[in-house]
């Protein structure tokens, strides 16, 4: 996941020129970002965590970013990041679950 986040500054903060930035976005979307996503989701095919038998720093981590891009329609690649993720049903899966256990613990936790 951290390739994907790396692939996005790249294209959005550190090119500058709009040509070279377009050529860039094209090929994350077209490719570099499946290839990236792929392993994931094969990885989670038939589990419910990615690491262990319970949830983990991974699981946190993939679920955080997709909540920032993939889930969030305020994010500005919202819309982009949702048509790839449709492909990618068991990784969107999990990162549905992981943020729901994180809601019930927070509301369960309280103001500690």
């Amino acid at each position: 996941m951290l390739d994907i986040l790396d692939a996005l500054i790249d294209i959005f903060l550190h090119t500058p020129d709009v040509v070279e930035r377009e050529k860039k976005e094209s090929a994350f979307w077209e490719g570099k970002l499946a290839n990236m996503l792929a392993p994931l989701e094969k990885r989670i095919e038939n589990k419910q965590f990615f690491a262990a038998n319970r949830i983990t720093i991974a699981d946190f981590m993939i679920a955080s970013i997709a909540a920032d891009y993939w889930m969030n329609p305020n994010s500005a690649i919202y819309e982009q990041c949702k048509k790839v993720a449709d492909n990618y049903p068991n990784l969107m899966a999990h990162n549905e679950r992981i943020l729901k256990e994180c809601e019930d613990y927070m509301s369960k936790r309280g103001d500690q």
